[in-house]
Protein backbone atom coordinates (compact mmCIF):
# COMPACT_ATOMS: atom_id res chain seq x y z
CA UNK A 1 0.00 0.00 0.00
CA UNK A 2 1.30 3.35 -1.02
CA UNK A 3 0.02 5.92 1.65
CA UNK A 4 1.01 9.03 -0.07
CA UNK A 5 -1.99 10.52 -1.17
CA UNK A 6 -4.41 9.23 1.49
CA UNK A 7 -7.63 9.31 1.91
CA UNK A 8 -7.78 9.59 -1.78
CA UNK A 9 -5.72 7.00 -3.09
CA UNK A 10 -6.92 3.80 -4.67
CA UNK A 11 -5.16 0.05 -4.15
CA UNK A 12 -4.65 -2.26 -6.53
CA UNK A 13 -4.14 -6.23 -5.52
CA UNK A 14 -2.67 -8.76 -8.01
CA UNK A 15 -3.42 -12.62 -8.19
CA UNK A 16 -1.06 -14.87 -9.69
CA UNK A 17 -1.90 -18.35 -10.49
CA UNK A 18 0.72 -20.74 -11.91
CA UNK A 19 1.82 -24.38 -11.45
CA UNK A 20 4.20 -25.34 -9.05
CA UNK A 21 6.03 -28.19 -10.66
CA UNK A 22 4.02 -28.79 -13.85
CA UNK A 23 4.60 -26.61 -16.74
CA UNK A 24 2.78 -25.96 -20.22
CA UNK A 25 3.55 -30.09 -21.65
CA UNK A 26 1.59 -31.69 -18.40
CA UNK A 27 -1.08 -28.65 -16.93
CA UNK A 28 -2.16 -25.86 -19.05
CA UNK A 29 -4.29 -22.85 -17.50
CA UNK A 30 -6.15 -20.27 -19.20
CA UNK A 31 -9.83 -18.74 -18.65
CA UNK A 32 -12.78 -19.46 -19.50
CA UNK A 33 -14.36 -17.53 -22.14
CA UNK A 34 -17.58 -16.47 -21.14
CA UNK A 35 -16.65 -15.21 -17.68
CA UNK A 36 -12.99 -15.48 -16.51
CA UNK A 37 -13.63 -13.21 -13.66
CA UNK A 38 -16.67 -13.17 -11.53
CA UNK A 39 -17.53 -11.14 -8.57
CA UNK A 40 -21.07 -10.93 -6.77
CA UNK A 41 -21.58 -6.99 -6.43
CA UNK A 42 -24.36 -7.40 -4.44
CA UNK A 43 -22.54 -9.51 -1.35
CA UNK A 44 -19.21 -7.22 -1.69
CA UNK A 45 -19.83 -4.62 0.87
CA UNK A 46 -16.68 -3.22 1.69
CA UNK A 47 -16.51 -0.25 4.40
CA UNK A 48 -13.45 1.60 3.64
CA UNK A 49 -13.37 0.72 -0.20
CA UNK A 50 -14.91 0.67 -3.97
CA UNK A 51 -14.44 -1.77 -6.41
CA UNK A 52 -13.57 -0.17 -9.06
CA UNK A 53 -11.96 -2.52 -11.95
CA UNK A 54 -11.09 -6.14 -12.59
CA UNK A 55 -8.51 -6.92 -15.46
CA UNK A 56 -7.37 -10.18 -16.25
CA UNK A 57 -4.77 -11.53 -18.24
CA UNK A 58 -2.85 -15.09 -19.66
CA UNK A 59 0.95 -15.21 -19.85
CA UNK A 60 3.48 -17.59 -20.79
CA UNK A 61 6.47 -17.62 -18.56
CA UNK A 62 10.21 -19.14 -19.20
CA UNK A 63 12.05 -20.61 -16.96
CA UNK A 64 15.32 -22.77 -16.94
CA UNK A 65 13.37 -25.68 -16.01
CA UNK A 66 10.72 -25.14 -19.13
CA UNK A 67 7.23 -22.87 -20.01
CA UNK A 68 4.96 -22.21 -17.76
CA UNK A 69 1.43 -20.72 -18.20
CA UNK A 70 0.42 -17.75 -15.58
CA UNK A 71 -3.10 -16.20 -14.84
CA UNK A 72 -3.53 -12.78 -13.28
CA UNK A 73 -6.11 -10.99 -11.77
CA UNK A 74 -5.45 -7.30 -10.56
CA UNK A 75 -7.98 -5.61 -8.82
CA UNK A 76 -8.42 -1.56 -8.34
CA UNK A 77 -10.21 -0.22 -5.21
CA UNK A 78 -10.60 3.29 -4.69
CA UNK A 79 -11.33 4.28 -0.81
CA UNK A 80 -14.23 5.76 0.18
CA UNK A 81 -12.86 9.30 1.75
CA UNK A 82 -16.19 10.61 3.70
CA UNK A 83 -15.25 8.93 6.60
CA UNK A 84 -11.98 10.14 6.62
CA UNK A 85 -13.15 13.88 6.13
CA UNK A 86 -16.10 13.79 8.65
CA UNK A 87 -15.08 11.75 11.79
CA UNK A 88 -10.97 12.58 11.40
CA UNK A 89 -10.08 16.19 9.40
CA UNK A 90 -13.06 18.10 9.80
CA UNK A 91 -12.94 17.66 13.91
CA UNK A 92 -8.94 18.29 13.99
CA UNK A 93 -9.44 21.22 11.75
CA UNK A 94 -12.10 22.50 14.25
CA UNK A 95 -9.91 21.83 17.20
CA UNK A 96 -6.92 23.59 15.71
CA UNK A 97 -9.02 26.85 15.26
CA UNK A 98 -11.03 26.84 18.16
CA UNK A 99 -7.57 26.63 20.45
CA UNK A 100 -6.32 30.01 17.74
Amino acid sequence: MELRKFPLDSIRCDLIFESYSYNVAEVTLDWLEWSPVTIVKEELNLPDFRLTNITYGKHVEQYTAGIWHRLSVSILFDRLFGFYILQIYLPTYISVFISW
